[in-house]
Protein backbone atom coordinates (compact mmCIF):
# COMPACT_ATOMS: atom_id res chain seq x y z
CA UNK A 1 0.00 0.00 0.00
CA UNK A 2 1.26 3.51 -1.23
CA UNK A 3 1.32 6.00 1.47
CA UNK A 4 -0.97 8.86 1.18
CA UNK A 5 -0.11 12.89 0.89
CA UNK A 6 -1.92 15.70 0.82
CA UNK A 7 -1.22 19.09 1.97
CA UNK A 8 -2.64 19.79 5.78
CA UNK A 9 -2.38 23.39 6.07
CA UNK A 10 -0.63 26.74 5.08
CA UNK A 11 1.19 28.15 8.24
CA UNK A 12 2.38 31.78 8.47
CA UNK A 13 6.16 32.00 10.23
CA UNK A 14 6.91 34.81 12.43
CA UNK A 15 10.41 33.80 12.56
CA UNK A 16 12.79 31.88 10.53
CA UNK A 17 14.17 30.83 13.52
CA UNK A 18 14.35 26.84 13.55
CA UNK A 19 12.48 26.48 16.92
CA UNK A 20 9.69 28.95 16.02
CA UNK A 21 9.36 26.75 12.58
CA UNK A 22 9.65 23.48 14.79
CA UNK A 23 6.22 25.00 17.06
CA UNK A 24 4.72 25.84 14.13
CA UNK A 25 4.84 22.58 12.62
CA UNK A 26 4.36 20.49 15.74
CA UNK A 27 1.41 22.98 16.32
CA UNK A 28 -0.07 22.04 13.06
CA UNK A 29 -0.14 18.85 13.45
CA UNK A 30 -1.66 18.84 17.35
CA UNK A 31 -4.41 21.30 15.85
CA UNK A 32 -5.30 18.76 13.05
CA UNK A 33 -5.77 15.79 15.31
CA UNK A 34 -2.56 14.41 15.74
CA UNK A 35 -1.49 13.54 19.41
CA UNK A 36 2.63 13.80 20.37
CA UNK A 37 2.12 9.92 20.79
CA UNK A 38 0.87 9.01 17.44
CA UNK A 39 3.29 11.32 15.46
CA UNK A 40 6.49 9.22 17.69
CA UNK A 41 4.59 5.91 16.51
CA UNK A 42 4.16 6.88 12.60
CA UNK A 43 6.51 9.63 11.83
CA UNK A 44 9.32 8.18 10.93
CA UNK A 45 10.69 11.27 8.58
CA UNK A 46 10.95 14.40 7.49
CA UNK A 47 12.35 16.26 4.43
CA UNK A 48 12.86 19.90 3.48
CA UNK A 49 14.61 22.16 0.37
CA UNK A 50 18.01 21.94 2.54
CA UNK A 51 17.76 25.14 3.99
CA UNK A 52 20.53 24.83 7.05
CA UNK A 53 17.94 26.30 9.17
CA UNK A 54 15.98 23.14 8.37
CA UNK A 55 18.88 20.87 8.33
CA UNK A 56 21.06 21.71 10.79
CA UNK A 57 22.76 18.80 12.34
CA UNK A 58 22.43 20.87 15.86
CA UNK A 59 19.37 22.80 15.90
CA UNK A 60 18.00 22.69 12.49
CA UNK A 61 14.22 21.72 12.18
CA UNK A 62 14.90 17.96 11.37
CA UNK A 63 17.33 17.59 14.64
CA UNK A 64 14.57 19.15 16.51
CA UNK A 65 11.93 17.59 15.21
CA UNK A 66 13.77 14.53 15.59
CA UNK A 67 14.86 14.73 19.22
CA UNK A 68 11.12 15.72 20.01
CA UNK A 69 9.36 13.37 18.48
CA UNK A 70 12.02 10.50 18.01
CA UNK A 71 11.84 10.49 14.09
CA UNK A 72 14.36 8.07 12.53
CA UNK A 73 15.09 9.81 9.67
CA UNK A 74 15.51 13.51 8.33
CA UNK A 75 16.99 14.83 4.77
CA UNK A 76 16.83 17.15 2.20
CA UNK A 77 14.12 16.47 -0.36
CA UNK A 78 15.00 14.77 -4.16
CA UNK A 79 12.20 17.15 -5.49
CA UNK A 80 11.69 20.27 -3.84
CA UNK A 81 7.99 21.51 -3.34
CA UNK A 82 6.62 24.09 -1.20
CA UNK A 83 5.24 21.72 0.91
CA UNK A 84 7.14 20.04 4.18
CA UNK A 85 6.89 15.61 3.75
CA UNK A 86 5.53 14.18 6.80
CA UNK A 87 6.03 10.30 5.82
CA UNK A 88 3.77 7.33 7.79
CA UNK A 89 5.23 4.44 7.64
CA UNK A 90 2.59 1.95 6.39
CA UNK A 91 3.04 -1.80 7.32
Amino acid sequence: MEPIAFPLDLVELDSMSAAHIKEQITGCLLKNGFTVELLREILIGFCSDGASVMLGVKSGVGKLLQDDLQASYYGIALITDWNLLLTRHWM
